[in-house]
C-alpha cells in the first residue's frame, strides 16, 4: 500500500504542476488576446508608425 500511495502522490503532483502550467498559459494567452483587441480598436496602423526604429 505504501508505493500505491507514493505513485499515486507523484501522480497528484504532476496534475498539480500540469494545471499550474496550464492556467499561467492561460492567463499570458488571455494577457496577449487583450493587447490585440486593444490593438484591433485602435487604428492598426499606428501600431507600425510608432513602433520604434533601430
Amino acid at each position: 500500500m505504501v508505493i500505491f500511495h507514493k505513485r499515486f502522490f507523484c501522480f497528484f503532483q504532476n496534475i498539480l504542476k500540469c494545471l499550474q502550467w496550464l492556467t499561467d498559459f492561460v492567463s499570458i494567452f488571455h494577457k496577449i488576446c487583450s493587447i490585440f483587441n486593444s490593438l484591433d480598436n485602435k487604428d492598426t496602423n499606428l501600431l507600425f508608425v510608432s513602433a520604434p526604429k533601430h
